[in-house]
């Protein structure tokens, strides 16, 4: 069902196309089962539903389950032609006849509350629209077969949801539920209904009214915390008179916890939601004050603060003329209807939500998607999100206006739907209307964010999260979102879903609202022409990073780029907890041993992936190393190499010594043996270890030494001489050496020092290794031939 997307006002279509792709079905069908029931999605042209029956309609999905407050209350579910004397659906719509019972859904209640305020204030059908069946003219009537429709948003789209009749009541056969106090009207308890049935049951744990607004009426919920350190009081003083004014905005405002002295004293209730039915500027004796009309979704219990009903002091005859203020009225009747300043209103309510009309927004984008708790990429993402669903927004924002004008700045919003199949809460502390307080949340619940990036990564794959245009917080709440302003011109950005502790399958939707043209597709990568290889750290080459002496054993590769550009290179593994680097040396794409000339690093080892960038790389032949923080951790990895310029050749280089004769010689030096003899600088260079090394034949040879320990690192060298005569000769002098390490030069690495590969002919040689200073301590000689060769320690 749904096959096609839209936007409001006729606008939209799909960020990916018009029509939905089999993904975004299956999304939309996987999360249509809600709490155990189907709600199908709403389809303007499909809204031929059957409400008339020879008997009373029975809802096929049961009975709305109850809380033990309610059970305890409840006597019977009756129809409204059981305790009403001429049911009506809607007899006049007003925010001033809803009541709140025993249900705990004070937001809910509240968000009806301003949904009908303003559609008697504005003449728009906002929430009378969303009830069926309806007549020739649209109006939502009553059906005395007791069967309804009500449209919801819900897990990213409008859907149906089906409910009879049958309402909960008390002993004294009055409703428990929440109800309309004009005689015989319905309207309320029938959408409150519906709403409890998608939710699960009139044991709902709670909401705010932001989240509940968007369901009633899909308008965009805008949290804020008024204690929060982003919150500017005057900003949105602004911008809710302004959005009030036109009909823009619908606002609700909730409490904080407070004591039970608090809530007597102050005439509020904590933790509660509350409808704002106005909002106006008063001048008060050569002053601005600024003042909100507020309604308390219990119809009783009202503010008793400055600019209560009993204040004498502030309500002056122009503030009661200004604002249609009859006091002796309210002083004798509490509809829990009052007017309180702006300041005050700050201090005592902790949460402001605002809801924005949709149709504000002339261009609107939307996809849903699953993010799979097995799809690649770790469970947290602080380190990386290379694998996180990613999406690119070009907005183009007109640069010249009309009238000579000058252009203007567009808003965006994005909105971030995460879709819900079941009650999110469990059992814990509840305040005194049932509902779940702070602190015990459920453990189930997925904490969702939107990072969005621009400049040089707008509309690029992101691998690191740091330095975002915009991080978002992670929450629980199903909307996350993030409005901005873009300047005149075209401008891309990366949108990048976040899940804090990903452990299982996340089906989300992602809305794009927008002053100007926008387009939501697919991220790309800056590198034209990408080449992969795989591989693996193995027993033999997993040396570890660069501070252990086994960091050149690790996987090497030859990197070849034809032509000038822009080079990146990553590793990727599938283990979360590998972290992981890789490097580039200007070396010819020979294997290298040490790190003179490192052309590029990914930094800080980090889980599963290591990135390197470089603008501009000139052509030529490089080697990537590729390693593991701690060595000896065994595991596969995928090398990628790309260029802007033209496709990199890469091949594996072998190990160190791959295809040769290896021997292995640990020795020490040693001060009483008088072997830790050091450099030649000191007089005694031969008496250091000496090794004979005698070839039959001609053969290749390479060497690597490597200390055991020694604190602090000595500088270490290794040399080979030709014995003329097969005897060591009495002076060794490194000029004269058929090869040594780094030209004779001693050198501190962890990882050892290694000659280059050599090429002798048969005859008898004498290996040396030393340090600079003398320097006692254990030591391992590798020895690599591509013949054999006898050696001997002399």
């Amino acid at each position: 069902r749904g096959g096609r997307r839209g936007g409001a006002g006729g606008h939209g279509g799909g960020g990916m196309g018009t029509a939905l792709t089999e993904a975004e079905k299956n999304v939309l069908k996987r999360t249509s089962v809600i709490n155990g029931h189907l709600f199908l999605p709403w389809v303007d042209s499909d809204l031929e539903e059957r409400f008339k029956y020879p008997k009373p309609f029975v809802d096929p999905d049961g009975l709305l389950a109850l809380s033990p407050k309610q059970q305890a209350r409840f006597a019977a579910w009756k129809r409204p032609s059981e305790f009403m004397t001429a049911p009506k659906m809607i007899q006049i719509v007003s925010a001033y006849s809803i009541t709140q019972e025993l249900v705990s859904d004070c937001s809910f209640v509240s968000s009806l509350i301003i949904a009908a305020a303003y559609e008697r204030r504005h003449h728009k059908r906002l929430i009378t629209s969303i009830i069926y069946p309806q007549n020739a003219r649209g109006e939502p009537v009553y059906n005395p077969s007791g069967k309804y429709m009500i449209k919801l948003h819900y897990n990213g789209i409008p859907r149906k949801v089906i409910v009879d009749d049958l309402l909960p009541v008390d002993r004294r056969n009055r409703l428990f539920c929440s109800f309309s106090n004009s005689a015989n009207e319905l309207w309320v308890s029938i959408i409150e209904k519906a709403y409890m049935k998608l939710h699960g049951g009139y044991d709902f744990p709670g909401s705010n009214s932001g989240i509940d607004l968007f369901c009633l009426t899909g308008w965009l919920p805008e949290p804020m915390k008024t204690d929060g350190e982003d919150f500017n009081a005057q900003r949105t003083w602004e911008r809710v008179l302004n959005a009030n004014k036109f009909g823009d905005v619908l606002i609700t405002i909730a409490t904080g916890e407070m004591s039970e002295a608090d809530e007597e004293r102050w005439g509020l209730v904590q933790t509660h939601a509350y409808a704002v039915l106005d909002a106006r500027e008063v001048n008060q004796d050569g002053r601005v004050e600024r003042m909100v009309l507020v309604k308390n979704p219990w119809a009783h219990k009202r503010w008793k603060g400055k600019y209560g009903a009993h204040d004498t002091t502030n309500w002056t005859p122009r503030m009661k003329a200004a604002l249609n203020y009859d006091q002796d009225k309210a002083r004798m009747v509490d509809n829990g209807i009052f007017w309180i300043d702006y300041t005050s209103m700050l201090q005592f309510f902790k949460g402001i939500y605002l809801n924005w009309n949709p149709e504000l927004f002339k261009y609107q984008r939307k996809l849903h998607a699953t993010w799979p708790a097995r799809a690649p990429g770790p469970v947290n993402d602080s380190m990386t999100v290379a694998y996180n669903p990613q999406y690119a927004l070009t907005v183009d924002v007109p640069t010249a206006a009309r009238g000579g004008r000058k252009a203007a700045d567009a808003i965006v919003w994005l909105v971030l739907t995460r879709h819900s199949v079941r009650k999110e809460v469990e059992d814990g502390v509840r305040d005194r209307e049932g509902r779940l307080v702070s602190g015990a949340a459920d453990p189930m619940h997925d904490y969702l964010a939107l990072h969005v990036y621009s400049g040089d990564r707008g509309g690029y794959r992101v691998f690191y999260p740091q330095d975002p245009f915009y991080r978002g917080v992670y929450s629980s709440n199903p909307h996350s979102l993030f409005n901005f302003n873009v300047p005149p011109g075209r401008h891309t950005y990366t949108i990048v879903v976040s899940q804090w502790e990903r452990s299982r399958d996340v089906d989300y939707t992602l809305d794009v609202y927008s002053a100007a043209p926008a387009t939501l597709g697919p991220v790309k990568s800056k590198a034209r022409h990408e080449v992969a290889i795989k591989g693996a750290w193995t027993a033999e080459n997993a040396g570890g990073s660069g501070r252990h002496p086994g960091f050149f054993n690790n996987p090497q590769f030859r990197v070849r780029t034809t032509a000038d550009g822009r080079f990146s290179m990553r590793v990727e593994v599938a283990e979360e907890k590998q972290f992981v680097n890789v490097r580039m040396y200007d070396s010819g794409g020979k294997r290298v041993s040490g790190f003179e000339g490192e052309l590029l690093s990914s930094g800080n080892y980090r889980p599963q992936l290591g990135l390197a960038v470089k603008e501009s790389l000139p052509a030529g032949e490089y080697t990537i190393l590729v390693s593991t923080f701690e060595p000896g951790k065994l595991g596969k990895f995928t090398l990628i190499v790309g260029s802007s310029a033209a496709k990199p050749i890469l091949a594996r280089i072998g190990a160190e010594g791959e295809g040769m004769i290896k021997r292995a010689l640990p020795g020490r030096w040693s001060a009483e043996a008088g072997t830790a003899a050091g450099c030649a600088n000191h007089g005694n260079f031969t008496r250091n270890p000496k090794y004979r090394i005698v070839c039959e034949r001609a053969t290749d040879i390479l060497v690597r030494l490597v200390v055991d320990r020694i604190t602090p690192l000595p500088a270490i060298n290794v040399a080979l001489w030709l014995c003329p005569d097969g005897a060591v000769p009495a002076r060794l002098p490194m000029g004269d050496a058929v090869v040594s390490t780094h030209g004779g030069v001693y050198m501190e690495k962890p990882s050892g020092v290694v000659t280059d590969m050599v090429s002798l002919p048969a005859g008898t040689y004498v290996l040396v290794p030393s340090t600079f200073d003398p320097t006692p301590g254990a030591y391992e000689l590798v020895v690599y031939t591509s013949q054999p060769v006898v050696i001997t320690p002399l």
